[in-house]
């Protein structure tokens, strides 16, 4: 059949030319523009995600009322109090959606929307319409935006989770090419869209869009704690389970009292995993995936001897094997006040680390001395565990930064404010004593362009394809498809950053991708 057909088609990517060199010694940006998001009560920006084509999209939620340019959004009750909105390369908010229950994942689309993520239990009010769902279970709602606000479709996933699991015990991710992963503990048994897995631990699924299972697997026996998942554009899942126990992994279970990291495969088959990553963790701990199917784990934990009582933010780099490559980390004296909310993982196996820090972390690979207060910072690590540049708004009390890159070299960032919070030049100020909405933008970044630079750094995905392929991208690189004879039968010019690639009209075999 054509989709049997579909299945067999591989890609293979190589590259003809290089781009010009245009690799330099990083230096830190500096804060274009800073906007507040403010109302009748407090306001806090809780994900960013960058557009495809323009700006970024930000989830948060708000007490009582949001002012925006184009109105109030309001708090009555009926409509919820969780707001998305777009905001342009400059600061300016475009439009925002009200709903009731929180965005927890964000992916955008190459046309410049945005798909979310909302799970939910009973029912769920999105742009005010009401969708539903079992009271007994956790259910999961799908919405697809375009660039301008306008919902092109939503999928109600009944039933996601059966028994409903506590926020604190689940997570979900969620990539526009990949479909969606779960991480949920149970004491029992739970089922994941009316298949059920037989668990008093934790499981781990991958769905479609559409909600289609495609496996389950019980990965926890005993009593793990769920500590985080990522999905990757190719499918393959990365799960840590932090301060568990009795962890059951493949087939053989084993006692991990400190964390444990494990991948799948995007057929949901065991590939590796690394024990003893973390203890007492302060935060939630963070996870990415690398491009070249490592990983990058990120760990806020109260510090031990030999250091002292005091705080570590560490940063640990994970190999395509499963082998602990480097660790890096700030430490201090001082405790609480410090995490590591992001990473996004950059080509050339860097990071892209955002969170917040209480005054002086001076000691470790990646030091930082911040003014009083909790204060927001990011910065890039480079492959050998050390920063490229690190930058932090200059004053005020900031928590919760979480940072992303986007594909016209800035930074975007967002975070809460607890008091006036100053970016560069720009001062957010504090209104009426509550909490305010911050998102930034850090840019004349020098990224140390080794990424767009270094042909073995160029990245495809998935392979084999099936219907697409999405390769990184310089704008206006012409990409051309050549099969097994050597003649050309497709080919196009890159947009920025990624480039999505349509191949439905080829027929099933081998093909050459070259770039540039």
């Amino acid at each position: 059949t054509y989709i049997r057909f579909a299945m067999e088609k591989r890609i293979l990517l190589i590259l003809l030319a290089a781009a010009s060199n245009l690799s330099a010694a990083a230096q830190a940006p500096v804060w274009l523009w800073a906007t507040g998001l403010s109302g009748n009560g407090s306001v806090s920006a809780d994900l960013i995600e960058a557009s495809s084509t323009n700006g970024s999209f930000v989830t948060g939620r708000f007490d009582n009322t949001l002012a925006l340019p184009s109105g109030t959004l309001v708090n009555d009750g009926t409509l919820g109090n969780r707001f998305i909105a777009r905001i342009d390369s400059l600061g300016n908010v475009l439009w925002a959606l009200q709903h009731d229950e929180p965005i927890v994942a964000m992916s955008a689309t190459a046309t410049g929307g945005v798909v979310c993520l909302i799970p939910y239990s009973g029912s769920s009010v999105f742009n005010g319409l009401e969708h539903l769902g079992s009271a007994t279970a956790t259910s999961a709602l799908i919405v697809e935006l375009d660039g301008d606000g306008a919902v092109l479709s939503e999928t109600n996933i009944i039933d996601l989770i059966e028994p409903a699991v506590p926020e604190s015990d689940r997570k979900l991710a969620l990539h526009i090419d990949a479909g969606l992963a779960v991480l949920a503990q149970y004491t029992d048994s739970v089922s994941i869209v009316g298949q059920w897995v037989q668990t008093d631990g934790t499981v781990l699924a991958r769905l479609s869009l559409q909600g289609d299972l495609l496996w389950a697997n019980r990965i926890g026996k005993g009593s793990p704690q769920s500590g985080a998942v990522h999905l990757d554009p190719s499918g393959s899942v990365l799960a840590l389970l932090s301060n568990g126990q009795a962890v059951l992994a493949t087939d053989t279970v084993f006692n991990d009292d400190y964390g444990t990291l494990a991948s799948y495969s995007a057929q949901g088959d065991y590939e590796w995993r690394v024990q003893g990553l973390g203890y007492d963790v302060v935060e939630p701990c963070i996870v990415g995936r690398r491009s070249d199917g490592g990983a990058f784990v990120g760990v806020s934990q109260p510090s031990q001897a030999p250091i002292g009582t005091g705080t570590e933010l560490i940063l640990k780099s994970i190999s395509s094997l499963g082998a602990e490559e480097w660790s890096s980390s700030s430490y201090g004296s001082t405790q609480w006040g410090h995490a590591i909310r992001s990473i996004e993982a950059l080509p050339g196996n860097r990071a892209l680390m955002a969170g917040y820090a209480l005054g002086q972390l001076p000691m470790g690979e990646l030091p930082m001395s911040q003014p009083n207060g909790p204060n927001g910072f990011a910065g890039i690590v480079s492959n050998l565990g050390s920063w490229e540049w690190v930058v932090s708004n200059t004053s005020g009390n900031v928590m919760g930064f979480r940072a992303v890159h986007s594909s016209t070299s800035r930074v975007y960032v967002a975070g809460g404010a607890i008091s006036s919070a100053t970016f560069g030049s720009t001062v957010i100020p504090m209104i009426g004593g509550n909490v305010n909405g911050v998102v930034g933008c850090l840019g004349d970044i020098t990224l140390g362009l080794d990424e767009r630079s270094v042909p073995t750094q160029r990245h495809m995905w998935p392979n084999p394809a099936h219907d697409h392929l999405l390769t990184s991208s310089q704008l206006g690189e012409s990409i051309r498809i050549m099969d097994a004879q050597g003649r050309i039968v497709q080919q196009s010019v890159a947009s920025a950053g990624t480039s999505r690639i349509d191949i439905t009209e080829l027929a099933p075999g081998l093909y050459t991708l070259l770039i540039g």
